[in-house]
């Protein structure tokens, strides 16, 4: 018991000696342990826009016209083009490596 004691009045007096070593040595322990809580974080931040970048917009069926109605070329020739822009449009949002403009195409930016 009484070793204890010696040891810790031992300690005690050593870093009341040392203060600025003390205070070093813990904030370079407070570094490290920030620097490992930041990683992680940007580890599943890195992730989660990995995952949205890989998403899929998914290809609109056609709706088939009524049989009453009589479909026009031009009704045919806007309903190609609306096809083709979004085919356009989702083959430009996968082939994007970044997502600065995937953010613009969904906030209605760009």
């Amino acid at each position: 018991m009484g070793s204890c004691k010696y040891y810790t009045e031992v300690t005690l007096g050593w870093m009341l000696n040392n203060k600025i070593i003390v205070l070093l040595s813990l904030l370079s322990f407070c570094l490290f342990v920030s620097t490992l809580a930041l990683s992680g974080q940007k580890n599943k931040l890195y992730w989660e826009l990995y995952e949205c970048n890989n998403k899929t917009v998914p290809t609109p069926t056609p709706t088939p016209a009524p049989a009453t109605e009589a479909t026009t070329p031009a009704a045919e020739a806007s309903t190609k083009k609306e096809g083709e822009t979004h085919n356009e449009i989702v083959n430009q949002l996968n082939s994007e490596d970044s997502s600065g403009r995937l953010f613009k195409f969904l906030s209605g930016t760009a």
